[in-house]
C-alpha cells in the first residue's frame, strides 16, 4: 500500500502548462484583438484607437452600414399672411425653388390642400372636430392623421 501521508515539500511549476508566473496573452486568443479592435481601458492592449475607420466590424458582432446616412433635406415655409396653415409656399432651401404649395380651402370648407408647384393637387387635410383626416393622392389612402403620423411614445414629437 502506498503511503499518502508523505507530501512533496514543493511543487514543480517548470512545465509551461502549470506555470503561474507567465500571464496568458489574450491578444492571441481574443478574436476581437486579432481583428484590430482596441480596448481603451487596457493601455497595454496591442491595438490602440486610431480614430474613425471605414473598415467593417468583424465576426458579425455589429452590422456594417453599407452607406452613409441620407442627407438632410431642409424646407422653408414662406407665408404671405399671419397664419401659415391658410396658405404658403414650401421652398427647398438648397435650390430655392418651390417644392409644393399649401392652400386653405374655399370659404366654408374646412380643408387644406397640398399642391405641386404647377398647382396640381397632391393631397389634402380635412379639419374635423374628431381630429384631422389626410390623404396623399396615389400614395396614402384617406385616414385619420393620428393613425398616419402617430405621436412618439413620450408625445414630444
Amino acid at each position: 500500500m502506498k503511503n499518502l501521508s508523505k507530501r512533496p515539500s514543493h511543487l514543480d511549476f517548470s512545465s509551461p502548462f502549470l506555470s503561474l508566473t507567465k500571464p496568458v496573452d489574450m491578444n492571441y486568443t481574443n478574436p476581437y484583438a486579432q481583428a484590430g479592435w482596441c480596448n481603451p481601458e487596457n493601455p497595454s492592449a496591442i491595438n490602440q484607437f486610431s480614430g474613425p475607420t471605414s473598415q467593417p466590424p468583424t465576426f458579425g458582432a455589429l452590422p456594417y452600414p453599407g452607406h452613409s446616412a441620407p442627407p438632410t433635406k431642409r424646407f422653408i415655409f414662406s407665408s404671405q399672411g399671419p397664419e401659415l396653415i391658410r396658405g404658403c409656399e414650401v421652398i427647398d432651401s438648397d435650390s430655392g425653388l418651390t417644392a409644393f404649395r399649401i392652400k386653405m380651402g374655399h370659404e366654408g370648407y374646412d380643408y387644406t390642400s397640398l399642391q405641386c408647384p404647377s398647382g396640381t393637387p397632391r393631397g389634402y387635410i380635412v379639419w374635423k372636430p374628431q381630429g384631422p383626416e389626410t390623404e396623399v393622392y396615389g400614395t396614402v389612402a384617406r385616414q385619420k392623421a393620428k393613425d398616419w403620423l402617430p405621436l412618439s411614445p413620450d408625445k414630444r414629437y
